[in-house]
C-alpha cells in the first residue's frame, strides 16, 4: 500500500493567534505536516519555528510560496497585512485558510476570489462557530425555511432600504421613515442630526466637541474607512 501523503502546510504569519491556536491545534492532526512560517518579524519567526521544531522559515510570504511546495496557505497575518500573497497561493492551486476578516477592501477581496474561482481551490475564512453542532444542528432544522433578514411580512419598510421599520426602530443609526442615501449604515437624519453639546439624542455616538469636518455626509459615504466622509 502507498504511504499516504501528508497535507503540506504554510503558516504566513506567527503572532498570538497562530502560536496559541492554529499551529498547536494542527500538528494534532493526523497527516497535516507544517513545513513552513513566515513573518515580518524575524525574532517572531524564528522562536515559533523552534518552539514547534517547523524546518523552514521567511520573512516574506512570496518567497515563502515560491520555495516549499505548499498544499495549504494558513494565512493569520492581521488584515491589514493581507494583500497578495494570498491571491498567488491560489493562482498557484495552493488551497486556503484565512483568519477573519479575510481582506479589508473590496479590491483585495475580489483578486482573492477571482483567484481562487479561476484555479479551482478550496478557500475558508475562520468562521469557527458554524462549525458547532448547536449551528449545524439549526442549519439542518432550517434547511427547507425561506428567511430574509431585516424583513417581516407584517411589517412595512418604509424607506425601501431592506429593513422592517419594527426593526429599524430599535437599531442605532436607522430610522424606519429615513433612508440611508450612502449607504454607510446610518441613516441621513442621524447623520444630519442632533450634534448639541447637551444630548445625543439621535444615538448616532457623536462627540460634542468634534469637529464638524469629521462628521458624516448622508450623499457621500466614507469609502476608505477612515471616519471622514469622501
Amino acid at each position: 500500500m502507498a504511504a499516504r501523503h501528508s497535507v503540506r502546510i504554510g503558516v504566513y504569519g506567527t503572532g498570538s493567534w497562530a502560536n496559541r491556536t492554529h499551529i498547536p491545534n494542527l500538528i494534532r492532526i493526523d497527516g497535516a505536516e507544517i513545513v513552513a512560517v513566515c513573518d515580518i518579524d524575524a525574532a517572531a519567526v524564528e522562536s515559533t519555528a523552534a518552539a514547534f521544531d517547523i524546518p523552514s522559515s521567511y520573512r516574506d510570504g512570496h518567497d515563502m510560496l515560491a520555495a516549499e511546495d505548499l498544499d495549504i496557505l494558513y494565512s493569520v497575518v492581521p488584515a491589514f497585512a493581507r494583500t497578495d500573497v494570498e491571491a498567488v497561493a491560489a493562482e498557484k492551486g495552493i488551497h486556503l485558510f484565512s483568519e477573519k476578516p479575510q481582506a479589508l477592501t473590496m479590491a483585495v477581496a475580489r483578486r482573492i476570489d477571482e483567484a481562487v474561482r479561476s484555479s479551482g481551490v478550496l478557500s475558508t475564512v475562520c468562521f469557527r462557530e458554524r462549525y458547532r453542532p448547536i449551528f449545524q444542528e439549526a442549519r439542518r432544522l432550517l434547511a427547507d425555511e425561506e428567511a430574509a433578514l431585516g424583513t417581516d411580512p407584517n411589517d412595512s419598510d418604509s424607506d425601501d432600504d431592506g429593513l422592517g421599520d419594527g426593526q429599524e426602530a430599535n437599531a442605532i443609526g436607522t430610522d424606519p421613515t429615513n433612508p440611508d442615501t450612502d449607504g454607510d449604515g446610518v441613516a441621513d437624519g442621524v447623520e444630519l442630526g442632533d450634534t448639541s453639546p447637551t444630548a445625543d439624542t439621535n444615538q448616532d455616538v457623536w462627540q460634542p466637541d468634534a469637529d464638524p469636518a469629521s462628521q458624516t455626509d448622508p450623499l457621500n459615504p466614507d469609502s476608505d474607512g477612515d471616519g471622514l466622509a469622501d
